[in-house]
């Protein structure tokens, strides 16, 4: 993984500690709470910015995503406009 991408996602685990207590039961804030029990703040911190990593993947790579970006591509003012169609 790139440095800097960890990085990032290091400081995203940070920001959801620091606003655990408005993000209450969300699935991220039990991740981190259920590891920080078991092991200790740092190690939770990267294991909810690996899987904030994780689901960005796979919202990256689902064809349901695909589909809809298309759709929406379809229906846009640009399209329309080089086409002369409409979606």
């Amino acid at each position: 993984m790139n440095r800097n991408l960890k990085w990032a996602l290091v400081e995203t685990g940070n920001l959801i500690v620091i606003n655990q207590r408005r993000l209450a039961g969300t699935p991220v804030v039990r991740l981190y709470q259920r590891i920080k029990r078991a092991k200790n703040h740092q190690k939770a911190v990267v294991a909810v910015g690996r899987h904030l990593a994780e689901a960005a993947w796979w919202v990256r790579c689902s064809p349901s995503r695909r589909s809809i970006a298309s759709r929406t591509a379809r229906g846009s003012r640009l399209f329309r406009r080089r086409t002369g169609k409409r979606g």
